[in-house]
């Protein structure tokens, strides 16, 4: 106090600490080291390879950025990302052997992607209320999607008849306002308005198939990792 009021008569200055900087709350691209992540191990004694689920939950929780968040068919792990990209989910849905890779990125909704990182043309599909159609069941959501035929997982609709659904890797574009005829026209050039995600979900798949996930979650992951800072807002 007394310091304090010496220099109230002296004019002299009391230094003070620096505001700490902010927190980041994100995940920037390069947090993801996933080119150098044994991802898959291979269990001989049945002759098939599994997902480190564990080791891949305990990664991304270990940067203190990322927590449990409950959907509708599973509990994911999500992380937020740092801008253009909004929101990671997670998560390995478990099979008789091999389990689902699921994962979704979620882009900035104010945002115009441009995905020309090597991930190849897209087919765009539609059905059900998101392409503006009747339900086709009780509750349907329907869905717009852009699949990746050409991938290591393909996307492919899926699914009993009359309700299928997207599955491998592919852009969902349910929520975007466009019509799929306008969509088809930018996802032909791979530039995209937002709201878009990037899927890979290989619940569908049969169990025989499921491998491919494992070999497609890197190059999932390289999408992000690739993409500039700052992108262009709509």
């Amino acid at each position: 106090m007394f310091a304090g009021l010496a220099c109230a008569f002296s004019g002299c200055y009391l230094l003070t600490p620096e505001d700490p900087p902010l927190e980041v709350k994100e995940l920037y691209p390069d947090d993801f080291a996933w080119d150098y992540m044994d991802i898959a191990r291979e269990y001989e004694f049945i002759g098939v390879p599994r997902i480190d689920c564990p080791m891949l939950e305990s990664y991304l929780k270990k940067t203190g950025h990322c927590e449990p968040e409950k959907l509708p068919f599973t509990t994911v792990v999500a992380c937020p990302l740092f801008f253009p990209a909004e929101k990671l989910e997670f998560a390995c849905i478990p099979g008789e052997n091999i389990p689902a890779v699921y994962a979704r990125l979620i882009w900035n909704d104010k945002v115009h992607v441009d995905f020309n990182s090597g991930l190849g043309a897209c087919r765009m599909v539609g059905a059900g209320p998101a392409n503006g159609e009747p339900e086709r069941y009780p509750t349907d959501p329907g869905f717009k999607a852009c699949l990746f035929e050409s991938a290591i997982a393909p996307g492919q609709l899926l699914g009993l008849t009359d309700q299928e659904r997207p599955a491998g890797l592919f852009f969902d574009l349910s929520r975007n306002t466009q019509t799929i005829e306008e969509l088809a026209k930018s996802t032909a050039l791979l530039t995209v308005d937002a709201p878009v995600s990037l899927v890979l979900d290989t619940r569908l798949f049969p169990e025989e198939e499921r491998e491919k996930g494992l070999d497609e979650l890197v190059n999932f992951f390289k999408v992000y990792r690739k993409m500039p800072l700052v992108n262009t807002m709509k």
